[in-house]
């Protein structure tokens, strides 16, 4: 997965791109948002062999994603602390 994203400190507001690579498909872009630092952003998406929820939020200076996904069968759901912030 790869994750491009923007912070506006001044205006508390970022924006995140998320894509995946697929075997045989390549990357694909599982969507873009934008949102708040108190709200969040949460990603849909249902594409080929891949379907869930992705919500991006700021807990504790850091940003954090929350990830509900199906694949293949399989169920994954969990958060990951991803970068710090200044």
């Amino acid at each position: 997965m790869k994750v491009e994203a923007c912070f506006d400190f001044a205006s508390r507001t970022f924006s995140i791109c998320v894509y995946v690579k697929i075997p045989l498909y390549g990357w694909i872009k599982i969507g873009c948002g934008s949102g708040s630092f108190d709200g969040g952003i949460t990603l849909s998406f249902d594409i080929k062999v891949i379907k869930g929820k992705l919500h991006f939020y700021i807990r504790d200076k850091w940003l954090w994603l929350h990830y509900d996904i199906s694949s293949f069968g399989r169920h994954f759901v969990g958060d990951i602390k991803l970068i710090p912030l200044p």
